[in-house]
């Protein structure tokens, strides 16, 4: 995916590519090369065929399920719930963050990346329910966001999928249950991966034609501690998007000149 020209240099730069706009979604990433596909994907060593990784997530998620009954504090009724709770937990799985408040999202692109000299981050937006309509014209979809309720979701992106027939392609947008104070300070969003093992870079080269629906902007490595120190004056702080004791720890830590992993 080719990123835009637009570098972003400054908070006043950030603040003129955003719009407000509901219909938009946006995610950074610390590192400018790092491919958009979920961490299930990643794994260092083993397969990532399509079976393979749908195996493994029936394996993770049946772990979790077991060893988390202490911690819950919500009720969770399906196995999607139990993916946006393990994904905001760092635990693999077939979600990619994203995020409607585009601040979130120049946040995660710098707060580890910023003790980074060696690298740009990178920030992207994309309309996800246009997304959705051009990935699943071949059967005739709206423009819409999908919910976990949706036949389409159940069937299309089921966990431990009694056959692969059913189970679609491609990565779709889809709307997460706010079920942990995580989600509702980051304002959650996530797009959920189907059968395809490629990065929606690798698909929206392949599937959009020039499409601006995704776009892509480069953090220059010299502009990112200026540019994180102006988020954080303005209140973008981690106790902000880590509303618990983890986030106060990460904000002393930074406050007092320490890296924050």
């Amino acid at each position: 995916m080719n990123p835009q020209t637009i570098t972003i240099d400054s908070l006043s730069t950030f603040i003129s590519i955003i719009k407000t706009n509901d219909k938009i979604w946006y995610r950074g990433q610390s590192k400018e090369d790092n491919k958009l596909w979920p961490s299930l994907f990643r794994h260092p060593q083993k397969s990532n065929s399509p079976q393979e990784v749908f195996e493994r997530e029936k394996q993770i998620l049946a772990k979790f399920k077991q060893r988390s009954i202490p911690y819950l504090q919500n009720r969770i009724d399906n196995n999607f719930e139990y993916l946006f709770l393990m994904q905001h937990y760092g635990i693999p799985t077939r979600l990619l963050d994203w995020t409607e408040n585009p601040f979130v999202a120049l946040y995660f692109a710098l707060c580890t990346s910023v003790y980074k000299d060696d690298c740009n981050a990178a920030f992207y937006s994309i309309f996800p329910s246009e997304w959705n309509k051009l990935l699943l014209s071949e059967i005739g979809q709206s423009d819409k966001i999908y919910d976990i309720s949706d036949e389409l979701i159940i069937k299309g992106y089921a966990i431990a999928p009694p056959s692969f027939d059913f189970v679609r392609p491609y990565p779709i947008a889809i709307n997460g249950n706010y079920n942990n104070q995580r989600i509702v300070a980051q304002r959650g969003a996530f797009i959920i991966f189907g059968k395809e093992i490629k990065s929606m870079d690798e698909i929206f080269d392949e599937k959009f034609n020039g499409n601006q629906v995704l776009k892509k902007y480069i953090i220059l490595k010299e502009n990112k501690k200026q540019l994180f120190d102006d988020l954080i004056n303005i209140g973008i702080t981690d106790a902000v998007i880590f509303p618990d004791m983890e986030g106060l720890g990460k904000e002393i830590k930074r406050t007092f000149g320490y890296e924050v992993k």
